[in-house]
């Protein structure tokens, strides 16, 4: 019986020289002739050739067993083709018979037009299901709700109670100041006067309480005065002291973390793609957890391992305290694979994740370990850490011509390890990701004085993509960071964490109301306005000029709006008011009391 098969994008000689590297292309054209049964009779040649004869008898026996279950549309030969069962089927190729040979035959197409792919589609995946249910999820319980209320569910009243409750008990038991009270109203506006001063910076902290005419801020004098402002600043506190842990330096703060953890992954990890980086809070202090890095944009400060998403969502961060050795004293691991396994710890299924570092925290052993756990990985490497692949050095790489890539696969342990020349020679290793098709993207050329199109590796491509959340995570809080300075060694990450949890809010927001995305500026403002006008028993007038969408999330808090006479009459502002002098007191305006309940009800 004659078998007819398409050969797509290549001639005898292409599948000589290239059969080693398994190309996407080729493979993925038989692959769909044979699931669909497609006969092409143009150009019909016999061949004998061992090559062609190893990759059709490979496709007729994934044909029988994996390919027969999967969608050629869905992009997943990949999953399929593994170098290793190629390798394999090499030792078969002298049990063919002549027979065999000659019952083969093969259509060679013409070659297509591109060979290379400018843009990469990714297709639907099951295994990133478990992402978007959380992220559907997510939506469905804040559809609707405003950036306010979703800001609650982050900083939650849980977190902010156990502050007081901490607070507190530092007045009365350490400073002796028995009669210190504090509520979570109080708290909010605290916070609020910190969020403010990252868009209204003054170069001191007394400026906003102070009544000179170029720096008089009545909306901060009114929310809360200077004094109790000061106060609540010097006794905030997250950890009784009474239970000191001398092996944890970060004691004082490490209550408030753990806690701002668990409330970043209260809707669950909603992203694919996931990227483990470091953080740098900058501090000039001393204590000892303290770090120097020199040649970084900030060189003194503490450093945060964190665990973010494509979109700069924070999941999972944790404070680098110095060396472990109790903790993890006859491990081999160093501690970058320590840092990324303990980050990815959060992670419920696996499976549903692709994982990108870079070389401060690559191993060839660090990806065997996440493979066999089931998360896929790839990450930058230093060549100290490939454990002596035979892959072409970076003497030899620079040697030539920009966009050429060597790679060698392991096929014991299935990692991938490939080095690329770009402006220097970069090395990168993988558990899933493949090197074709290649993807083209631009590069200026000093010999052509002009930008040409250089080859780049598909798991290059992805990695350049997905690698930034880390970055534009720290990149969201340097646009508006808290200005108020501190005393305290803990006061950087004190509101580091606050940041954090208001970007985290602005990126939940604006994936839930896509129609209607906010800048993080104005959202700032929106959460801050809103918490600043809540404080108990408060009767002050916002700030003249306020806009239309700051008043409505005060308008709808059902909170401190008191019916009010004026002295002198003023406009009416509701629709069809009666002539009078009441007004309410919270948002200054004249209503009469037919309008005053319809006014604040949404």
């Amino acid at each position: 019986m004659c078998i007819l098969l398409a050969v797509k994008s290549f001639d005898l000689v292409t599948l000589k020289c290239r059969f080693k590297r398994v190309h996407c292309s080729f493979l993925a054209g038989l692959l769909f002739t044979i699931i669909t049964r497609e006969v092409y009779a143009e150009h019909i040649t016999s061949l004998r050739d061992p090559i062609v004869i190893l990759f059709i008898e490979l496709l007729l026996k994934l044909v029988n067993s994996k390919v027969s279950k999967m969608d050629p549309l869905k992009k997943k030969y990949k999953q399929a083709l593994k170098i290793s069962e190629i390798a394999n089927y090499l030792q078969d190729l002298e049990d063919c018979s002549e027979e065999d040979l000659n019952d083969i035959e093969v259509a060679i197409l013409p070659p297509d037009e591109v060979d290379e792919v400018t843009d990469i589609e990714e297709g639907p995946d099951d295994d990133m299901e478990s992402a978007k249910e959380c992220l559907s999820n997510m939506i469905t319980d804040l559809d609707g709700k405003s950036a306010v209320k979703i800001f609650k569910t982050i900083l939650c009243d849980e977190v902010l109670e156990y502050i007081v409750h901490e607070t507190v008990t530092y007045a009365k038991h350490y400073k002796n100041d028995l009669n210190f009270k504090l509520t979570i109203n109080e708290l909010k506006v605290f916070i609020e006067i910190l969020f403010f001063s990252s868009y209204h910076h003054l170069p001191q902290s007394k400026l906003y309480w102070c009544r000179d005419e170029d720096v008089h801020i009545p909306f901060v004098e009114r929310a809360m005065s200077r004094k109790r402002f000061d106060k609540i600043k010097s006794y905030l506190h997250f950890n009784d002291n009474s239970r000191i842990d001398n092996t944890d330096k970060a004691f004082k703060i490490r209550p408030f973390i753990d806690k701002a953890n668990e409330s970043f992954r209260k809707f669950g990890i909603f992203e694919s793609k996931l990227a483990v980086d470091e953080m740098i809070v900058k501090y000039f202090g001393h204590h000892g957890i303290k770090q120097f890095i020199k040649g970084k944009p900030v060189r003194f400060g503490y450093k945060l391992w964190a665990l973010c998403g494509v979109s700069g969502y924070c999941y999972n961060f944790s404070l680098y305290i110095g060396k472990e050795t109790q903790i993890f004293a006859g491990t081999a691991d160093g501690l970058g694979s320590r840092v990324v396994k303990k980050l990815l710890a959060v992670c419920m299924d696996p499976s549903a994740h692709e994982v990108y570092f870079d070389n401060f925290f690559s191993s060839v052993q660090l990806l065997i370990d996440l493979k066999s756990q089931g998360f896929r990985a790839t990450g930058t490497v230093r060549d100290n850490r490939t454990k002596k692949c035979p892959i072409m050095t970076k003497q030899e790489m620079k040697k030539k011509h920009r966009g050429y890539s060597d790679h060698r696969f392991d096929k014991n342990n299935e990692i991938l390890c490939v080095k690329w020349h770009d402006n220097n020679v970069v090395c990168l290793l993988t558990n899933f990701d493949t090197v074709e098709p290649f993807v083209k993207t631009n590069r200026y050329s000093k010999t052509e004085n002009a930008k040409v199109s250089v080859n780049q590796p598909r798991l290059i491509h992805n990695y350049n993509k997905n690698i930034g959340g880390v970055d534009k995570h720290d990149w969201l809080i340097s646009k508006y960071p808290i200005r108020f300075r501190g005393k305290k060694w803990y006061w950087p990450l004190v509101i580091r964490v606050l940041d954090m949890s208001l970007v985290n809010t602005w990126i939940i927001y604006n994936r839930v109301n896509k129609d209607e995305t906010i800048p993080l500026l104005d959202f700032r403002r929106r959460v801050c306005f809103s918490w600043m006008k809540k404080s108990e028993g408060s009767t002050c007038k916002p700030t003249p000029g306020s806009s239309k969408v700051l008043l409505e999330s005060v308008r709808f808090d059902n909170i401190g709006h008191y019916v009010t006479k004026r002295g002198k009459q003023r406009r009416r502002q509701g629709q069809g008011c009666k002539k009078n002098l009441s007004f309410c007191a919270k948002c200054d305006k004249t209503l009469c009391s037919d309008c005053f309940i319809p006014y604040h009800t949404k």
